[in-house]
């Protein structure tokens, strides 16, 4: 049996704040056709990877029996909550990723010189959780959000889940011929 339980939150958070941006240059025109840009981004792109495996052999019978699961808690956000934005030439970008693989690998095998032998293995994998990506100024003080370019939320999961199982029983099945 293997089993991979976590619980993880990865976040990008800017709140109750205020974010000014501001240009190096007195000249304008320094400044055109050169994008700027306030990024907020939040990532997770781990990996779990849980192999388990039985084998079973016997005279009379054979038994093996394996399970793996994989069950993982994940939130991913990035945000900008309750917070003042001055970006008078610059993009504003939240950007959230769920890039968590989960691997599971599964096997039994069983053998038996008797009439009987068994073989069972099973895989399982589980994402719990959101990812998400906002703007949110909905406190009782509401801040402005002002920005000459584009203002961007994204938020996307490209979670693999991959399960391997297989299984396999033998048994020669040769009959007692001796007399009791």
């Amino acid at each position: 049996v293997s089993v991979n339980l976590a619980d993880r939150d990865t976040s990008a958070l800017v709140k109750d704040s205020t974010i000014t941006q501001t240009n190096t240059t007195e000249n304008k025109e320094d400044l055109i056709g050169k994008e700027d840009l306030i990024g907020i981004a939040a990532e997770d792109s781990s990996n779990n990877i849980a192999v388990s495996g039985a084998a079973g052999a016997g005279s009379k019978a054979g038994v093996g029996a394996s399970i793996g699961v994989n069950v993982i808690q994940a939130n991913t956000t990035a945000g900008v909550e309750n917070t003042g934005i001055d970006a008078k030439s610059a993009e504003l970008d939240t950007n959230a990723r769920q890039n968590t693989k989960l691997i599971n690998i599964t096997a039994a095998g069983a053998a038996s010189k008797g009439k009987m032998a068994g073989a069972f293995a099973a895989s399982g994998n589980a994402i719990v959780g959101h990812t998400a990506a906002s703007i949110d100024n909905s406190a009782a003080v509401q801040k402005t959000v002002e920005s000459a370019g584009e203002i961007h939320t994204d938020a996307a999961d490209h979670s693999l889940l991959v399960n391997v199982v297989g299984s396999a029983a033998i048994a020669q099945g040769q009959e007692d011929t001796t007399a009791s």
